[in-house]
């Protein structure tokens, strides 16, 4: 599995704080397509399908109460360009993750999207999954 660092630290507290694997509640599933293509996006992307734009991957998906979840953990190259050791703010990759949530909020998804800058943190972590649970009501 291709999870990152800091996804495996938020899909490790939440499983501990909440204790997944006894209780009745919302079992997040990592590294989840949204959309499927028997064909990688490599080869769409080679002969110029359409389908290129509709696959992707995102962290996590929780189902719970006949409601779909996403749940994105972005590092900074979400939404900036290193420029030798610093990060610039860039417009174009900013846009895309919007149009991504649009995308997903349109498909009937709800988005909960976070930093890793937040999971650093112990006492920010649990205020996140705090909000999680809030969020998807459990």
């Amino acid at each position: 599995m291709s999870q990152t660092e800091y996804e495996k630290i938020f899909f490790q507290k939440y499983t501990n704080l909440y204790d997944m694997w006894t209780k009745e509640i919302p079992v997040l599933i990592p590294q989840a397509w949204i959309q499927w293509h028997s064909s990688t996006k490599k080869e769409l992307r080679a002969n110029n399908s359409s389908y290129v734009d509709e696959l992707y991957r995102v962290d996590f998906v929780a189902f719970w109460k006949n409601q779909r979840f996403a749940i994105l953990i972005d590092d900074i190259s979400h939404y900036a360009k290193k420029n030798y050791a610093y990060w610039n703010a860039d417009q174009e990759k900013y846009s895309m993750r919007l149009k991504e949530d649009r995308k997903l909020r349109k498909e009937g998804w709800e988005v909960f999207r976070i930093s890793n800058w937040e999971i650093r943190q112990e006492e920010i972590i649990l205020e996140l999954l705090a909000d999680l649970r809030e969020f998807i009501d459990f």
